[in-house]
C-alpha cells in the first residue's frame, strides 16, 4: 500500500468545492465528499466455480464498486478471471439490476476492472476525479464508501476513521485505522475526497514454474476468499490504464531469480549493511543472468527505490517484478564483495505453462522448457515433466512421482504435449494393457509400467 504520487483523469464527476471551503467541520467534509461520490457506488455479485482435485466449489461474493468513467468502467477489489463467472452489477438508488463483464484484474494491486453498457451510467460523470498526489500518514483521518448490497436495499455507506499504522505490503500499503472499515470493494479516500486505495484482499499470492492448474485455481480462490484490509496502491492510476487498454489481466514479468531473506547475521558475515535481498541463483539464460546479475549479489535498490531486509524486502522485490512491463528495463544496485554495483535487466513475460492432464491416467504434464530445466536443475532438457499425480489412480498405482521427467512411451521418444496426447489416445483406443514409461528421476533412469484397469474411474 504504497502513495499514489499521480494525479489520473479518469472520467467522473466530484463536486468536490464545498468540501474544502473556509472553516469546514469533518462531518461537514465527509457529507460532501459522500453525496459526491454516492451516485457512483454499485453493488457487486458473482458466482464462482472452480474444479481443484476433481471435487467442484462453488462460492459467490458479494462486494461493492465505484464507477470510474462514462465509458461504464468500474473499480472493485480483485475477482479471477478464471473462475468468476455470471457478475451483477446494482447501480442507482433502486439498484436496477444489470450484467457486467469482467475486463481484467491485477494480482499486484489486488483490484478489478468491471464493465457495463455505457447507456446505464449515471448521469453527470466527467473527467475530473482525482486520486491522491501525496501518501497517507499516521494520523490522517480517512474514509471508505461503498454499497451495503440487496439485503440493505443497496444503502450507500461511509465509514471515517484515523490512520492507525501504515504496513509496507509490497507495492502496496496496509492502512491499519481506528476503527477499522473493510467493506469488501469500497474505495478509500482522504478527506480532500482524493482515491488512495480500495478494501480488499491483503493477500501474498504464489508462482511456482511447476503449478499446475488446480494449484492455480486454489490460489486465486484463496486471494478473494482473504481477509479485506484498507489498501493504498501506488501507481494505481496506471495499473486501470493498462487494464482497460490491454482488456486483459496485467501481464506477470519474470527475471529468472532465486533469492532469500537477508539475516542479520548474513550481512554481519558479508561485512555489509542490513538491507536488501539475497540472490541465491539465476536460471540460465534468464534475464538476470544475462544482466549480469549472480548467487551472493544482495539486491539494495531497484529503478531507485530502497529494498528494505527480511519479509519487507522480499514482498517489495516480488511486487517491482511482476509489476514491470515485459521487456521494460529495470536498474538494480547490488552488492558484490562489499562494492555497489549497477546492472540494467529486461525481465520478460512469466513462462508459460504448457501441461495437459490425462484423467484416464490420472496425470498430469507439463512440457520441459529451459526455465523448469533450469530452475529445477533437471538432469535432462527434453521430455515431460510430472507436475501431479492423482492418488488411488493407475499413475499412482505404477508409483510414478511429481517431477519425474517423461522421456519415452511405449519406446517412443515424447518431448511435446500434443505428440503424448496422440499417443495416450491411441494406446486408449486400443484398450492397452500395459503402457511403458522410460524416465528421469533426478538423474536415474528407471521405467515404471503402467496398468490402466489399476485405479480406473468406473463409468
Amino acid at each position: 500500500m504504497l502513495p499514489i504520487k499521480k494525479i489520473i483523469s479518469v472520467s467522473f464527476l466530484i463536486a468536490l468545492f464545498a468540501v474544502n471551503f473556509v472553516g469546514a467541520s469533518d462531518g461537514q467534509r465527509i457529507t460532501a465528499v459522500f453525496e459526491a461520490v454516492k451516485p457512483f457506488i454499485v453493488s457487486v455479485e458473482a458466482d464462482v466455480s472452480a474444479n481443484i482435485a476433481d471435487k467442484p466449489t462453488r462460492d459467490f461474493f458479494k462486494k461493492t464498486g465505484l464507477i470510474i468513467n462514462n465509458d461504464g468502467y468500474i473499480l472493485t477489489s480483485y475477482l479471477s478471471s478464471e473462475i468468476t463467472t455470471n457478475i451483477k452489477v446494482y447501480v442507482g438508488p433502486q439498484g436496477d439490476e444489470y450484467p457486467a463483464k469482467l475486463i481484467g484484474s491485477s494480482k499486484v494491486a489486488r483490484i478489478t476492472i468491471l464493465k457495463i453498457d455505457s447507456k446505464l451510467v449515471p448521469f453527470g460523470i466527467s473527467k475530473d476525479i482525482k486520486f491522491a498526489k501525496a501518501p497517507l500518514k499516521t494520523g490522517q483521518s480517512i474514509l471508505t464508501i461503498g454499497s451495503l448490497g440487496k439485503e440493505y436495499q443497496f444503502e450507500k455507506a461511509v465509514n471515517s476513521g484515523m490512520v492507525a499504522a501504515i504496513l509496507p505490503f509490497g507495492l502496496s500499503n496496509q492502512i491499519m485505522s481506528v476503527p477499522n472499515i473493510n467493506i469488501d470493494g469500497s474505495v478509500l479516500l482522504d478527506m480532500s475526497g482524493e482515491i488512495a486505495g480500495i478494501v480488499a484482499p491483503a493477500y501474498w499470492f504464489s508462482l511456482s514454474l511447476t503449478d499446475i492448474k488446480k494449484d492455480k485455481l486454489r490460489d486465486e480462490l484463496g486471494m478473494m476468499r482473504a481477509e479485506k484490509q484498507c489498501l493504498e496502491i501506488e501507481s494505481l492510476t496506471e495499473i486501470i490504464s493498462g487494464i482497460i487498454e490491454k482488456q486483459d489481466d496485467c501481464e506477470v514479468s519474470w527475471a529468472g531469480i532465486e533469492f532469500d531473506n537477508l539475516s542479520r547475521t548474513q550481512s554481519d558475515g558479508m561485512g555489509i549493511p542490513f538491507k536488501g535481498i539475497l540472490i541465491t541463483k539465476t536460471y540460465k539464460d534468464s534475464p538476470a543472468q544475462k544482466g549480469g546479475l549472480m548467487p551472493k549479489d544482495v539486491i539494495i535498490e531497484i529503478n531507485g527505490r530502497n529494498i528494505p531486509a527480511e519479509g519487507k524486502g522480499a514482498r517489495l522485490f516480488s511486487d517491482l517484478i511482476r509489476s514491470n512491463k515485459p521487456g521494460g528495463t529495470m536498474n538494480f544496485k547490488i552488492i558484490r564483495n562489499k562494492e555497489e554495483k549497477t546492472f540494467q535487466i529486461e525481465p520478460v513475460k512469466y513462462p508459460e505453462l504448457k501441461q495437459s492432464r490425462s484423467s484416464w491416467l490420472g496425470i498430469t504434464f507439463q512440457e520441459v522448457n529451459d526455465a523448469l530445466y533450469n530452475s529445477m536443475n533437471l538432469f535432462t532438457d527434453k521430455g515431460l515433466l510430472v507436475a501431479d499425480v492423482e492418488q488411488g489412480t493407475p499413475a499412482s498405482y505404477a508409483k510414478l512421482e511429481r517431477y519425474d521427467v517423461i522421456t519415452h512411451v511405449q519406446l517412443v521418444e515424447v518431448s511435446a504435449l500434443g505428440q503424448l496426447q496422440d499417443i495416450l489416445n491411441n494406446l486408449k483406443d486400443r484398450k492397452t494393457k500395459y503402457i511403458i514409461l522410460q524416465l528421469y528421476r533426478g538423474n536415474k533412469t528407471i521405467t515404471r509400467i503402467i496398468k490402466p484397469e489399476l485405479g480406473a474411474k468406473k463409468p
